[in-house]
């Protein structure tokens, strides 16, 4: 809508190329993806052709993941918590994160046990200059391999962070605010992007969660 309003969106479902903006949706994606889609691709053709952006140098795909547990070189896991052979959760698994060379990752609750000094199982890993989002701040991947910081939201300190990460982080000697969204932004983004506010749903606890996806069903 705003910071990239040429961007092209690859959609999963139909393996679709749409060129419009895109609506959150809880399921039935299809409905705002296919209408609006200006080309489809088999799957053979997307994970060969346009997904591995080191194979086009014209496109330059990018995607957002969210890490279970992210280190200080930026590797990540999204297999298992605990040991791999007796976990205690399981998790969806790397898919082809592995693979992607534009990854950015955002976590929408910044604690300890995301932020670890060792991974449980290592699956994935973000390159160097890569970011990682969160509710607290924003970091980066710097040319020695390490995690920095790279700016902190308003009205979170320093002290807040390290409280909550388990592992080293670099700091500048200036610490930068995070510029804050616009009216504007904030406007596009709650009555044409997410007007459900699904973006709340993995900051909630379990119980809260499952009680707002009823509300959108029932909606």
């Amino acid at each position: 809508y705003t910071t990239a309003p040429d961007n092209l969106s690859l959609c999963p479902i139909g393996n679709a190329i749409v060129d419009k903006p895109r609506k959150l949706t809880l399921f039935l994606d299809e409905f705002h993806t296919i209408p609006n889609a200006i080309s489809f691709y088999d799957y053979v053709e997307v994970n060969t052709k346009y997904m591995p952006a080191w194979l086009r140098e014209n496109l330059k795909w990018s995607e957002f993941q969210r890490p279970a547990q992210i280190d200080e070189q930026g590797n990540t896991n999204n297999v298992v918590i605990g040991d791999y052979y007796q976990p205690r959760i399981k998790l969806p698994g790397a898919a082809g994160i592995p693979d992607e060379i534009g990854t950015f990752y955002y976590i929408p609750n910044h604690e300890k046990k995301v932020f670890v000094e060792k991974l449980d199982f290592k699956s994935g890993f973000i390159r160097k200059g890569g970011k990682i989002f969160t509710d607290l701040g924003v970091f980066f991947l710097n040319e020695q391999g390490k995690m920095e910081v790279l700016s902190i939201h308003k009205g979170v300190t320093k002290e807040e962070i390290l409280e909550n990460t388990g592992c080293n982080l670099v700091w500048p000697t200036a610490i930068p605010t995070t510029k804050e969204p616009t009216k504007k932004e904030i406007g596009i983004l709650n009555s044409e992007v997410d007007p459900d506010r699904l973006r709340y749903l993995e900051t909630y606890p379990s119980k809260k969660r499952r009680s707002m996806i009823l509300q959108i069903i029932n909606q």
